[in-house]
This record gives structure tokens, C-alpha cells and sequence, in this order.
């Protein structure tokens, strides 16, 4: 390059200061017709420095803010790699001392931060039973549920230490138990309905049938018993006295004998009969004692198992008098609960609700670098959600519509997902000193029976591109 020789060229020391702005000090030397380059490239040419800075000196680049290196290619200390270029991150000030600053200039936040840093989670701990996540929800450990995991899932019990239920203690949990409220550890089931049968009416009135009858068995049998024994008993006396007169008669026949010293054949057959008869009659008083003796085993046996059916009868007729009373017990439960949720409405109904919905919103990036002019694809992100509205909706975020507003005109109608939460990309211009104010606006889904709704400014952020100065 050639300058005139009524040119000067004055040297520039150049540096960033506090909010960005570059300082020039002019020297007290000039050099006529002289030229320079910084890495091979002249220092009138755009693309010298990187584009990220001007040529002071011979190979030596003044780089703009946030960059470093011989010729511009690197983040300056406290800046770091982002897609719109060298962001700049200070744990203690970016990320509000409650994250670190990750390798793209973005925040990672600490346990119970999301967002900016600034924000804390509607989920701070999940009360120690899950785990918080980027959006600020939780993620409950197995048994648990609730917003901040507060509550016990089905099956489970004993909160904060929830556990498998098991209300019968019979071993089996109550989510697999097909009759929970009474212990059956066998789950028998005979009809193969889904009911245990300890549980089931139909199957525990057949019992009871059945041991009706089995029971009116048992007591004709013993009927039928106590009359044989009863017989028995009296051909016994009968067999018994026969023998007492058949010895009497004998007795005095060898009387007769001995004091006639004859052998008399008539006699003689006479005592034979009399022997013979007596030994039939021993035989036949044995044998009764014998089935007298059985008879007797028998009534035993039969006494403990009518003793034994009795006792189940009474166990069946009890469960199934626990079983409806359980019955009437849970019914008289779901009506409290249906009066408790309907006056739970009534209250709700008339709790007034005059603020807007509640949210927050966030620009990455909120500082737009070089070169000059250009249009940055810049990510907003954020929750919009009115619990009053949504409790009385019973559900959703409670929120009608929620927009942006950029310097004070329209941006973008967002789109909520249930919990309120919203991500849309805005392009901006990186315009050198520019200074972008975001407004989050949001009206709630309160009827006009009920006052009307509620709309008004939720939460704003900024946007400053390099050179801007406050």
C-alpha cells in the first residue's frame, strides 16, 4: 500500500475494556510510505486477524473481544466455544455461582438449578426418592410418583419408605395377591376366576355347603353306631347270664356225678352239650366285646372329625362375615372420598384467582459476536404454568396462550407442552452495540363466569450483540 506523503500512519495500541468497547490511543510517531501484515496478510484486508480483529503492527493482531492468539483462532481466558462464536462464562457471575461453565459457554447447573442458574426447580430434591432433570421435573425412583415424587405408586406403601404392598402378610404382594385383605399363601383359585377362593363368596358358600352335608353324614353314621352298640351291648348281658346258668347247671351235674360215683351216659352227653354251649357263648360274648371296642374307635374317630367340621364351618361362615364387612367398609370409604373431592371442588370453585400464570424465560445465546450484521439462529426456552386454572381444569398448565415480544413488538405465539414448558428459535442480527429486550407475555384459562382471565408480563430477558455498551 502507498500513502501519500501528507499521510500519516498512526500506530494503535488497542484493548477490550470492561463492557466491551475498544479504546484507541494514538502514538506521537507516524511512518510515511510504509506498510505491514499480520500472518501474510495485509492489514487493510477484511480477513486479516481471522476477521476477528485489526493488524496493529507488523504480526501483530488486536483481537476483538473474546478472542485470542496470533491471529485471533482462539477464546480468550473466560470465553469459550459457542456455535455463535467466543461465548463468554464466569461461574461465580454467568452461572450465578450455582453451576460451572461447560465447553460451549452454557452453564451446567448444580442439583436443584436449571436453566440460567437463576432458576430453582419447582422439584428442588424430589425428597431424596428421584432425580431432577434439566426441565426441572423429576424422574421418581421405582415406587414412587408425584411432582416431587412425594407420593407412594400403586403397590407400593409406607411413605417416605415405600415399599411392596403386602396387607394380609401372607407373602404374596398385594399387586399379585388375588385375595389381598385375607392371607391365602396357596392363591388357590378353584373356579380360575381371578379371585382367591378365601376371597371368593361363591366358592366359600359351596364349602359351607359341602360340609353341611358332610356334616349331616357324619351324624347319621354315629346315629347308626350307637344303635349297633347299643344291641351289641344287650345280646352281651343276654350271652353273659346264659353262661352264668349253663355253669350253675353244670356245676351241679358233676355234683350229681361225683356223689353217685356212676358213669351215666345220659349224664355225660348233658355235660357235653353244656360244655359245648358254654364255649359258643364265650365265643360269641368275645366277638361282641370285640365290635363293641371298634364301635367305640369309630365314634372317636367320627366325634373329632364332627369336631374338626364344625370347626370349619365356623371359619368359612367367619370369612365370609369379614369379606362383607370389608365389603361395607370399602363402599362407606368411596362415598367419604366422593363428598371430600366434591367439597375439595366447592372450595376451589370459589378460591379467587387474580395473577397472571407464573413462568420464566431464557435466550442461548444472550451475546451475539462478530462479524457484524449477521443473522444468529437464537434458541428461547422456558415454562408458562397458572396452578390455580389448572387445578380447577383438573390438569394441563392452566395457561390459554403465551407469545414473545421483541423491543417492544410481536414475536412469536408459543407452543406449551403440558407441564407449561416452550422452545422456539428466533433469528436476531449480531448488529455491532445492538441490545435486544425479551418479553414473555401469558393469560391464564379463567372463564369470564369467573372474573375473566388473567394476562399481563411474566418474565423478560436480554440480548446484547458485541459492542454494546450500557
Amino acid at each position: 500500500m502507498v500513502f501519500d506523503l501528507e499521510c500519516l500512519l498512526f500506530w494503535i495500541r488497542v484493548g477490550p475494556s470492561r463492557v466491551g468497547e475498544w479504546t484507541f490511543f494514538v502514538d506521537d510517531a507516524f511512518v510515511m510510505g510504509q506498510s505491514y501484515s499480520c500472518n501474510g496478510i495485509e492489514f487493510t484486508d477484511p480477513n486479516v486477524c481471522g476477521g476477528r480483529g485489526i493488524c496493529v503492527a507488523q504480526d501483530v493482531c488486536a483481537c476483538d473481544l473474546g478472542y485470542g492468539g496470533a491471529d485471533c483462532e482462539d477464546c480468550a481466558p473466560d470465553y469459550y466455544d459457542g456455535l455463535s462464536g467466543c461465548v463468554y462464562c464466569l461461574a461465580s457471575t454467568t452461572c450465578n455461582a450455582v453451576g460451572s461453565c461447560a465447553p460451549d459457554g452454557s452453564c451446567n447447573c448444580d442439583v436443584g438449578h436449571w436453566g440460567d442458574g437463576r432458576q430453582f426447580s419447582d422439584a428442588a430434591s424430589c425428597n431424596d426418592h428421584g432425580m431432577v432433570q434439566a426441565d426441572g421435573s423429576c424422574v421418581c425412583d421405582i415406587g414412587y410418583v408425584g411432582v416431587h415424587c412425594e407420593l407412594c405408586d400403586a403397590g407400593y406403601e409406607g411413605y417416605p419408605n415405600c415399599a411392596v404392598s403386602d396387607a394380609d402378610g401372607d407373602g404374596v404382594p398385594d399387586s399379585l395377591d388375588n385375595c389381598p385383605a385375607v392371607a391365602n399363601p396357596d392363591q388357590a383359585d378353584q373356579n380360575q376366576d381371578g379371585l382367591g377362593d378365601r376371597c371368593d363368596l361363591s366358592t366359600l358358600n359351596d364349602r359351607v355347603a359341602e360340609l353341611e352335608a358332610e356334616l349331616d353324614s357324619l351324624t347319621q353314621t354315629m346315629a347308626g353306631l350307637v344303635d349297633d352298640l347299643a344291641t351289641c351291648q344287650d345280646q352281651a348281658q343276654t350271652d353273659a347270664d346264659t353262661i352264668l346258668a349253663l355253669q350253675t347247671e353244670l356245676g351241679n351235674l358233676q355234683a350229681d356225678l361225683s356223689a353217685c360215683g356212676l358213669e351215666n351216659t345220659q349224664l355225660s352227653d348233658r355235660l357235653a352239650e353244656a360244655q359245648t354251649l358254654l364255649a359258643a357263648a364265650e365265643a360269641e360274648l368275645s366277638t361282641c366285646q370285640d365290635t363293641s371296642a371298634q364301635h367305640l374307635a369309630r365314634i372317636a374317630v367320627l366325634e373329632q372329625e364332627l369336631a374338626e367340621c364344625d370347626g370349619n364351618l365356623a371359619s368359612c361362615q367367619a370369612t365370609s362375615d369379614a369379606q362383607a364387612a370389608d365389603i361395607n367398609r370399602l363402599t362407606q370409604e368411596v362415598t367419604d372420598l366422593t363428598a371430600g373431592m366434591a367439597a375439595l371442588e366447592a372450595q376451589l370453585a370459589g378460591y379467587a384467582d387474580t395473577s397472571p400464570p407464573f413462568g420464566v424465560v431464557h435466550a442461548y445465546h444472550n451475546y451475539l459476536s462478530p462479524p457484524n450484521n449477521k443473522l444468529v439462529d437464537v434458541e428461547m426456552t422456558g415454562r408458562v404454568f397458572d396452578a390455580l386454572s389448572a387445578a380447577h381444569d383438573g390438569g394441563g398448565n392452566g395457561v390459554a396462550a403465551a407469545w414473545l415480544i421483541i423491543d417492544g413488538d410481536w414475536a412469536a405465539d408459543l407452543v406449551l407442552g403440558n407441564q407449561g414448558e416452550y422452545s422456539v428459535v428466533l433469528p436476531l442480527k449480531a448488529k455491532r452495540g445492538a441490545h435486544y429486550l425479551i418479553e414473555l407475555h401469558a393469560t391464564d384459562t379463567k372463564s369470564t363466569e369467573q372474573g375473566g382471565p388473567n394476562t399481563g408480563l411474566v418474565d423478560t430477558t436480554t440480548v446484547v450483540v458485541h459492542g454494546y455498551q450500557e
